[in-house]
């Protein structure tokens, strides 16, 4: 067990729970432990590409911090859950034939 010191915990809630997180953890940020199983480990976690809040993105984050604080007394529905990743593909700068790739690979993992 670790913990990871931030100050704002609803942005990486955000990005750890999105499409590209997702992929990233599969492709060599853990250690996958079994179907759907991941192992996080403090070394692997810690070279997590976590882009720092900044004026050109802070629009960005503050939408993903929004959308998690309303959410918090329900669950977060698949409408909201796509409108993360896509703020996060945005944040990264992820194209659309990346972002299509890694959707696609997403569904056939689940």
């Amino acid at each position: 067990t670790f913990l990871v010191p931030i100050k704002n915990n609803l942005y990486f809630l955000g990005i750890l729970n999105s499409k590209l997180s997702e992929y990233l953890l599969d492709n060599g940020y853990c250690n996958l432990i079994g179907p759907g199983s991941r192992g996080l480990q403090k070394n692997l976690l810690e070279q997590f590409p976590m882009i720092q809040r900044n004026e050109d993105n802070n629009k960005i984050i503050e939408q993903i911090e929004n959308i998690l604080k309303n959410s918090f007394d329900n669950h977060i529905e698949a409408s909201l859950q796509n409108e993360i990743d896509d703020l996060v593909f945005d944040l990264y700068e992820i194209t659309q034939d990346e972002k299509k790739y890694i959707n696609n690979l997403m569904l056939k993992n689940t």
